[in-house]
């Protein structure tokens, strides 16, 4: 397949911006046997352009097919933290091979990445241009005026360190227009600027963007020194990579699943999950067996079995949800997961009378059964109450453990909420009606 060459016309950046654009698209919606030949069709320099561009789940198959040589060709020429990126996708012989070819000083600021883990600030984190906190605002202007190619997007202020290169502050560009150019460095400096340690979590970036509304945000190790910035741009995309992942993690699969993957790498990714539910589905199965002459005496209980099941299933999804959300905020305390476990009760309490009525009401008038009416209203209240209890004791029970709440927690509250709903339906049912 031969891919898009550049005109010989000359042509504007956003023009060129477009054409990156439309190539990333291009390949990012090919069947992957067909990746290959399109991305081998480009040229050096269109490759450096799209590969930081692709989503994880082309990404790596494309990484994973491309040979030492071209890999560290382009490893030279990318950011630090896309060739960082890069490498971390490549078995340990291959990367060791790519690192062993690059020069010692761009090898080295990428092992330094590589050191932390892949969902950490330090792997998001671009260069920042620095000053001195000993210099006057013309040593700074005389500063930027050298190093001009350093003043990338959302530099809106510098970073300020002392001798030994700790951060101390940031001071706005718009300062040396402002303000006599004999002033120290310190008279303006904001020495209350927030940092980020190396180590933080992508949720952190995340959550410090959202809640002090900054340009740019100084990246510090232990010690305090510098060492770069993260940017409201990555900070946008990291939004939208954890949104991603959320989303996807509700139906078992992570974002590096792939729509125009193989049949095979796609039957492998979903089977798991799959065969996970099967086992919860099969455990519910055996709950309902224990009452099947029950079931064969009274038909309409088969009828209304899935309403008890299914409005737990909801109203503990509800829950469930939240507080992912709030977990991944970090807004859920010791101090507070007791009044927030009541409240959701409270809330689950609400539902299942209100809920258990209608429901009651509509099965009398439907099955002349008053005594049914009843067992379908306490099997739901009961249901609702289990539901809401477990929305918030699953997520928290996971993360107690170290497991993801957001892949985790559907499965096994489906579970609950059909397993309880099924026996509190029928039991009541056996126990009052056979």
């Amino acid at each position: 397949m031969k891919a898009p060459t550049a005109s010989s016309t000359m042509t504007t950046p956003d023009e060129v911006v477009d054409q990156v654009v439309d190539q990333v698209d291009h390949l990012s919606s090919l069947p992957a046997e067909e990746r290959s030949a399109y991305w081998n069709a480009l040229t050096e320099a269109q490759r450096v352009a799209i590969l930081p561009l692709l989503s994880p789940e082309v990404h790596r198959p494309i990484v994973e097919g491309t040979n030492i040589e071209v890999l560290t060709s382009l490893a030279s020429q990318l950011e630090v933290r896309d060739a960082a990126d890069m490498i971390d996708r490549l078995d340990t012989e291959r990367a060791s091979c790519v690192l062993d070819d690059l020069d010692q000083q761009t090898g080295e600021q990428i092992n330094l990445r590589l050191d932390y883990p892949s969902d950490s600030a330090m792997r998001w984190m671009t260069p920042a241009i620095s000053v001195r906190a000993d210099w006057t605002l013309a040593e700074v202007k005389a500063h930027l005026r050298t190093n001009k190619d350093a003043l990338s997007g959302y530099s809106t202020a510098v970073m300020v360190t002392d001798e030994h290169y700790c951060f101390v502050g940031k001071l706005s560009i718009a300062s040396l227009i402002i303000h006599p150019l004999e002033d120290p460095v310190t008279l303006h400096m904001d020495t209350e600027a927030v940092t980020l340690r190396d180590s933080a979590s992508e949720g952190d970036v995340v959550e410090l963007f959202a809640d002090r509304r900054v340009v740019n945000v100084p990246v510090v190790d232990e010690h305090g020194r510098l060492l770069g910035r993260v940017t409201v741009d990555d900070a946008l995309h990291l939004t939208a990579q954890l949104a991603d992942d959320q989303f996807m993690k509700r139906d078992g699969l992570d974002h590096e699943t792939d729509l125009f993957a193989t049949r095979v790498v796609s039957f492998r990714k979903r089977t798991v999950w799959l065969a996970i539910n099967l086992l919860t589905v099969f455990f519910a199965a055996w709950v309902i067996s224990f009452f099947q002459d029950t079931v064969q005496q009274i038909v309409a209980l088969a009828v209304l079995m899935p309403i008890v099941s299914s409005m737990g299933g909801i109203a503990g999804s509800q829950t469930l949800t939240l507080i992912i959300r709030a977990l991944s905020r970090e807004q859920i305390k010791a101090s507070n997961i007791s009044w927030i476990f009541r409240k959701e009760l409270a809330v689950g309490c609400l539902h299942g009378v209100t809920w258990a009525v209608v429901v009651g009401a509509v099965t009398v008038f439907w099955f002349d059964s008053v005594v049914l009416g009843i067992v379908i209203a306490v099997a739901l209240l009961f249901n609702l109450l289990c539901a809401a209890a477990s929305g918030v004791a699953v997520p928290m029970l996971l993360k107690r453990i170290g497991q993801d709440p957001a892949l985790a927690g559907s499965v096994l509250l489906t579970t609950v909420t059909d397993v309880v709903g099924f026996f509190a339906f029928l039991g009541l049912a056996s126990w009052w009606m056979a």
